[in-house]
């Protein structure tokens, strides 16, 4: 939970329409005022278990993000989202990381702490694709992101993610 104005940040996901696939949720954030009266949603991401589960402080009255939406059909078959957020609430960039990208590969995010250079740390688990070497197996992981949701500097200069 994060606090802005007062008011408190809450992750969650919201399923909007009753005649949608169970499954089928946006990453949203709840803000709350000091009472408990729901000042607002606001959605990011929609998809098949699509969450928001972190909610961090970054710099220049910005949040961090976290959360993590399957990928019916793809590869791999769950990721882990990031996004940034202003003052507003509104996102400015979204970027989504995985381990393993085969048949039935996972990655979801457990903790994750700002750092003091104003990046981001995250750990959690991947989970091997049944066409990996060791289909099923499960790791845990730990990166370092900069400000801008980078494994590697510079990756929001060249247009992709």
């Amino acid at each position: 939970m994060a606090e802005v104005d007062g008011n408190f940040l809450v992750p969650g996901q919201w399923k909007d329409d009753p005649t949608w696939s169970v499954y089928d949720t946006w990453a949203s954030v709840y803000q709350y005022s000091p009472n408990g009266t729901l000042l607002q949603r606001k959605d990011y991401f929609f998809g098949r278990n699509s969450s928001a589960g972190h909610i961090l402080p970054k710099v220049d009255s910005h949040y961090w993000l976290v959360g993590g939406t399957e990928l019916p059909g793809e590869e791999p078959d769950h990721v882990t989202q990031v996004w940034e957020i202003d003052e507003n609430l509104d996102s400015l960039w979204m970027r989504r990381y995985w381990f393993y990208g085969t048949n039935n590969a996972s990655s979801s995010v457990y903790s994750v702490r700002t750092t003091s250079d104003g990046g981001l740390v995250m750990c959690g688990m991947t989970r091997q694709g049944e066409t990996d070497p060791l289909p099923n197996l499960r790791s845990n992981w730990l990166i370092k992101l900069d400000e801008h949701g980078c494994l590697v500097p510079g990756c929001q200069n060249v247009g992709i993610d």
